[in-house]
């Protein structure tokens, strides 16, 4: 799979949309969290519970990697060794895998 120009142009826009409203959100709820860098595109939503955390769409985050170059399945290894692999604290990033 490939990542077309309009596609990637579109995750940009989306990556600074969501960064807007989590930022926009987190200050209303007067709270801080954990973001995982360059995946704002990804961004679905934030938890309910306490502490509050980031969600992800963990295909989207693929289709972020492949956008800047990456092939396919090296996208997929990264995200399963370099990124849902690592635990922060209680406020580590969920990655979900859309049904």
């Amino acid at each position: 799979m490939r990542i077309h120009k309009t596609e990637k142009s579109h995750l940009k826009q989306m990556a600074k949309e969501n960064r807007k409203k989590i930022t926009k959100r987190l200050e209303e709820l007067d709270e801080a969290t954990l973001t995982a860098d360059g995946f704002d595109a990804a961004i679905i939503g934030l938890t309910e519970s306490s502490p509050i955390r980031v969600v992800y769409d963990w295909d989207a985050c693929v289709r972020v990697l492949m956008s800047e170059g990456m092939p396919e399945q090296d996208a997929v290894e990264h995200m399963n060794f370099n990124v849902t692999g690592g635990y922060v604290g209680e406020q580590t990033p969920i990655f979900i895998y859309p049904l």
